[in-house]
């Protein structure tokens, strides 16, 4: 570059460097300008906003019903009163809910007033009905005030205040109330139970088209009338002391009608005599034209009032408005008997707290949460923990301290039924710890030192173990000398069996050497007769007969000697060989044994029949089987037939599913009450040794594993049932 040409380039460049920083200055500012706006209008949507959520929550907290609409009739805005009114949703605005769709626009007149030019900015009240979103129509009174924007109307805004109409109150619309009321109080905490009041008395007063309800309650004193809710009409402006009443001794007029009613209804004050309804001129005073008045009862005591009223206008009260406030007046009642049980009842814990202290047991009280809230001196001194100590502090971890092992005990009992626990404290202490839940979900914790009582207890014990063992050293001896008894018993019995036996034999042996004489006699007389040549037809006919009679005579007598011998051998085994169990074929097993007793039952001209199937056995011992039969047999030979000729018995034996089942019964002379029940006892009796029935029912009972009973009248005889399961696999499961 020469010298020559910088003059000429340098204003160009200057210029360009100052136009690009003036163009950036104008982009920064215009940027900073945009931020601002912004910035303005963000915070101008916050305070709409804000405004917004204001003007809709003091909307919804006052009573009289409001909505906005904009210049299309469409609803814009609103409150929480409207939709208790309608029924209609806040969802319901989203989708265009229109003026038409609220209310009735049929009449000329009210779509004309929504209707009319901007210029008109007044205030307009006209009348018409709200369409209720189930159908229903409620005639209204509508305050419309135009929503003005940039000098013109953009919308309205409107109070509508319901109308009362002069209708009766018909049963359907008592029901429909009442069923809405109803589902009120259930889905309502009973702490909230006043509010749900207060909701049904709006009902009640809409519905009879009253000016003010109200619920009384009689005070402690009975001195007063304490209001316990109250509702005002739309419009209507609260009365000047409402809030407490004289008691009813200043509404005697009244309190004789509702005494003898049971509902005091008026239908105009002004008609009530002055001199005989002292009470009326109170409520002319007041502006009241008409009442109806519904007691609550507590027993034949009243306790409260429920009324509605009218302000200004005269109203007859139909059968539908007196059942309807009589219903509401039992809920009143009840929601007012709880809060009154609720009151005693809080009254009674702190008189009851006051006792606990003063109680000589050592007790705790602990609240829902597990929280120490009493601690009385008994107890305190029972542990050397004050209430200072422990008030307010977890239950389980306070009774760990003083008793350890306790906590975890009380964590899973406190909400249980009353329950109570031993620990055992200090190796020489024993405490008693007892949890009683209340119905609140507290519980009561008593502590009792029982250390004697457990003292006293190891004492007993100890000298019921020593007792136990003496017992069981005198029921060894016992069971030694029964034994022995048994033993000899069935000693007795062998020897009376082969005695009896031998009898047998020796008639049986007799009778066949009577008849082998015969026969060896007549031999030698035929072989005579023969030898000589003299024999004759005739005499060897006879030689015949009296052959085969002597024969069959003396092979029937050897075949009964011979059965005799093979019963007395088993019988014999079975007697020594003990608690050996075999299948018993029954029929053949008792025959043979009745067959050995037959002797004996011959001598004294008894008669013994024994029935039982063929195919009968059972799985038991056959010595104590034996000796059980053999013993019923001899107790009825020595006590049933003393002093008797002649006598019978009968032995049945049958299955009974998967038992034995044996009668035994004979016809001698039975047993007298007193002999009936020591029939068992072990006792020595004139004819033996008064252990046949005792040893009877030991065998049934014990070896053999059945049950044995008895009948018996003196005179009648004696009978005996006994029944004895079929296997040992039975016998053991029944043991089991």
């Amino acid at each position: 570059m020469t010298p020559a040409s910088v003059p000429v380039s340098l204003p160009p460049l200057l210029l360009a460097i100052l136009g690009v920083g003036m163009a950036t200055l104008a982009a920064a500012l215009v940027v900073q300008l945009r931020r601002q706006v912004r910035a303005a209008w963000a915070e101008t949507g916050r305070v709409h906003a804000t405004s917004t959520a204001r003007f809709v929550a003091v909307g919804d907290l006052i009573d009289d019903v409001l909505f906005e609409t904009d210049d299309h009739q469409i609803l814009t805005y609103t409150n929480r009163a409207f939709h208790e009114l309608t029924g209609f949703r806040r969802r319901d605005l989203r989708s265009g809910l229109s003026l038409a769709d609220v209310l009735d626009l049929a009449g000329d007149d009210v779509r004309r007033e929504f209707e009319r030019p901007d210029q008109d900015q007044g205030v307009r009240v006209l009348r018409s009905h709200v369409c209720c979103r189930d159908g229903a129509r409620v005639p209204v009174s509508i305050r419309m005030t135009p929503i003005a924007e940039r000098e013109r109307s953009a919308g309205w805004r409107c109070l509508v205040e319901p109308v009362a109409e002069e209708t009766e109150t018909t049963p359907h619309a008592v029901e429909a109330l009442l069923g809405d009321i109803l589902r009120d109080f259930n889905e309502t905490p009973r702490d909230q139970h006043t509010a749900a009041i207060g909701r049904a008395l709006a009902g009640i007063g809409r519905q009879v088209g009253a000016d003010r309800c109200y619920h009384y309650a009689v005070s402690a004193d009975d001195r007063h009338l304490e209001s316990f809710s109250q509702w005002y009409a739309p419009g209507v402006s609260p009365m000047s002391g409402d809030r407490l009443l004289p008691g009813l001794d200043h509404y005697a007029w009244t309190l004789e009608r509702l005494r003898e009613d049971g509902v005091l209804a008026v239908p105009d004050v002004a008609e009530l005599p002055a001199d005989a309804v002292p009470e009326g001129e109170r409520w002319r005073s007041q502006g009241i034209t008409s009442l109806l008045v519904a007691p609550l009862r507590h027993g034949s005591r009243i306790v409260g009032i429920v009324g509605c009223e009218t302000l200004g206008r005269v109203r007859t009260w139909g059968i539908g408005d007196r059942q309807l406030l009589e219903a509401i007046a039992q809920i009143c009642q009840r929601v007012q008997n709880h809060d009154r049980t609720a009151t005693r009842l809080d009254e009674a814990n702190e008189r009851a707290s006051d006792l606990v202290d003063l109680l000589p047991e050592p007790v705790a009280i602990v609240d829902a949460d597990g929280r120490v809230v009493a601690w009385n001196a008994a107890l305190a001194r029972l542990v050397d923990r004050d209430l200072d100590t422990v008030r307010g502090a977890d239950a389980s971890a306070t009774l760990d301290e003083v008793l350890p092992g306790a906590g975890a005990w009380f964590a899973g009992k406190a909400e249980g039924e009353c329950v109570a626990s031993d620990f055992f404290v200090d190796g020489d202490r024993w405490l008693q710890l007892s949890v009683r839940p209340l119905k609140n979900r507290e519980c009561i914790v008593h502590f009792c030192d029982i250390t004697r009582v457990k003292q006293e207890e190891c004492r007993i014990r100890d000298r019921a173990e020593r007792l136990e063992r003496t017992v069981a050293d005198r029921d060894q001896q016992l069971q030694l000398a029964r034994d022995r008894l048994v033993a000899t018993q069935r000693e007795t019995a062998v020897a009376s069996m082969v005695s009896g036996l031998a009898q047998e034999l020796d008639a049986s042996v007799g009778d066949g050497l009577t008849a082998a004489g015969e026969l060896l006699e007549r031999t030698s007389e035929l072989d005579r007769a023969y030898g000589d040549g003299l024999m004759t037809r005739s005499q060897f006919e006879d030689f015949l007969d009296v052959s085969r009679s002597s024969s069959a005579l003396i092979v029937g007598n050897l075949q009964r000697a011979a059965d005799l011998i093979s019963g007395m051998r088993q019988a014999a085994v079975d007697q020594q060989v003990a608690d050996r169990r075999r299948p018993i074929a029954l029929r053949s097993y008792l025959g043979d044994m009745l067959a050995s007793l037959a002797p004996r039952l011959r001598e004294r001209h008894i008669d013994i029949t024994f029935d039982c199937p063929d195919d009968l056995e059972i799985e038991a011992d056959p010595g104590s089987l034996y000796r059980v039969v053999s013993n019923l047999v001899m107790n009825a030979l020595q006590h049933g037939f003393e002093g008797m000729l002649v006598g019978e018995i009968r032995i049945n034996a049958g299955r009974d599913g998967d038992r034995l089942v044996i009668d035994f019964e004979d016809n001698g002379r039975g047993m007298t009450s007193e002999q009936l029940e020591r029939m068992y006892d072990p006792a020595r009796r004139s004819g033996g040794a008064g252990l046949g029935l005792h040893i009877v029912y030991s065998l049934v009972t014990r070896t053999l594993g059945g049950t044995i009973t008895c009948r018996s009248r003196s005179g009648s005889g004696t009978s005996f049932r006994i029944e004895l399961p079929l296997t040992s696999e039975v016998r053991r499961h029944a043991h089991g």
